[in-house]
């Protein structure tokens, strides 16, 4: 059944290739100047509702150049592995424990999807921004912090056979994929990093 899983295994493939670009683009050297505190959307805080906090308020707060509220609204919790369950506890717990008389419910509740992502903490193939502590926020895709396009708008990838026929000296049965795409970063002010 190789023969039949090839094609599938190649799209599996170019899929990876996408995702790799994209957390190139996120870890790279150009995002050091995309999160940084003179855009807002860099802070130096732990995973925790404190930072959670901030982090949620500074991308609402964002502003235009005429002073402008922008209406930014956070959609996704990005975390390597290393974070996802404590994540997870900050945004589904139904209760937050309290040392005072407040109330006692999680106003993160259905606010933020959490997205665990492994090219987050791997060093060994992102030698630039991967770590086990960096976390992040994203607005909604139509906030456009990270752009991905694709050539001629085609989002999945060509997958071409060539038969036994093709070559009438060669027995042999030959694929070939190709997937055209770019990534770059865009908007600033719909992304937000925590570095600790």
């Amino acid at each position: 059944g190789f023969i039949d899983q090839t094609p599938l295994l190649m799209g599996k493939s170019a899929a990876r290739a996408i995702n790799d670009l994209i957390y190139t683009t996120i870890l790279g050297g150009e995002a050091a100047s995309f999160f940084s505190t003179a855009n807002k959307n860099f802070l130096s805080a732990p995973l925790d509702a404190a930072g959670l906090q901030a982090a949620i308020a500074q991308m609402r707060t964002q502003r235009d150049a005429n002073n402008n509220d922008l209406q930014i609204t956070p959609r996704v919790l990005l975390v390597p592995p290393e974070l996802e369950f404590t994540a997870r506890q900050l945004v589904n717990s139904s209760l937050v424990g309290r040392t005072d008389s407040g109330p006692t419910g999680n106003p993160l509740i259905g606010l933020l999807e959490v997205v665990a992502e492994s090219r987050l903490s791997n060093t060994s193939k992102f030698t630039t921004g991967a770590s086990t502590s960096d976390w992040y926020i994203f607005a909604g895709p139509v906030d456009g912090a990270v752009v991905v396009g694709f050539l001629d708008g085609r989002e999945t990838p060509v997958i071409e056979t060539f038969g036994f026929d093709h070559e009438a000296n060669k027995l042999a049965l030959t694929f070939r994929c190709y997937h055209d795409f770019g990534c770059a970063l865009g908007d600033p002010r719909a992304a937000h990093k925590n570095n600790v």
